[in-house]
């Protein structure tokens, strides 16, 4: 019998002290992932929550892209923590870390730093991109250049390099594009439903892309779930699509 706006508003402190009686009992972790793409309500939650910070034992992190602005900022039991791009030095790591601890080539090397502009992720796949290439052979504990980089080999833009991964998985690329159109997080049941392939065939292409690291895997088949690693992968594989294939996707 409440008015829409009540009944939002007893949903929301009903959830609050839901939460605050678990921090009684013990102390919790709370981690809320891009908060830019955060919904009017959650938000509104989220500031409830903020007003009882100082007395309960709940530590919330929170992460954002750098353009959003919460509603909050300024209070004392806050604090803000900007991470900047990778430099240089971390930014080799990482691509030694992506070749499996081998050094790769200063010319490949130079070019990656240039072009990923420090970001984690970008470093990561075209650091794949590369490795996947055959431009590199593999020696004691580096990769060397079988001939001159080419001057197109490494992918310019993130949506460049995730696009020229799916398409060296052959015919596992059409299970990663229809898992992405049910979302950034799919059932096996689902695709099993819906692919039209056989089940041998569906196991061995969804193990193709958790072994490419596109795909996180939970649990096993037949109730295995599956996470894309990054909302930007999903969102590459799903704008491949023509859109005609799109909208036979979402009718199956």
């Amino acid at each position: 019998s409440l008015a829409p706006e009540q009944q939002k508003q007893q949903t929301l402190h009903t959830l609050l002290t839901l939460l605050l009686r678990l921090a009684a009992a013990q102390p919790l972790l709370l981690v809320i992932e891009d908060l830019h793409w955060v919904d009017p309500s959650t938000l509104e939650w989220l500031s409830l929550l903020v007003d009882q910070g100082p007395t309960s034992r709940i530590l919330a992190v929170c992460t954002s892209r750098p353009d959003f602005r919460p509603p909050w900022t300024g209070r004392a039991h806050l604090t803000p923590v900007t991470l900047a791009r990778l430099p240089q030095a971390q930014t080799t790591a990482l691509t030694q870390q992506g070749a499996h601890g081998k050094a790769l080539p200063p010319a490949v090397v130079a070019q990656i730093v240039a072009k990923t502009d420090g970001v984690p992720l970008f470093v990561e796949e075209i650091t794949k991109v590369v490795l996947e290439s055959g431009l590199l052979e593999a020696q004691d504990d580096h990769y060397r250049l079988t001939g001159p980089l080419p001057p197109l080999a490494i992918p310019v833009t993130l949506h460049d390099s995730l696009l020229a991964r799916l398409d060296r998985l052959g015919a596992a690329k059409g299970l990663a594009q229809l898992g992405a159109t049910v979302g950034r997080e799919f059932p096996y049941s689902m695709v099993q439903a819906v692919a039209q392939w056989e089940e041998q065939a569906l196991q061995q292409a969804l193990q193709q892309l958790v072994v490419a690291e596109l795909l996180y895997q939970r649990g096993l088949p037949p109730q295995a779930t599956y996470v894309f690693k990054h909302a930007l992968i999903q969102d590459a594989a799903y704008q491949s699509l023509l859109k005609r294939t799109q909208q036979d996707y979402h009718q199956r």
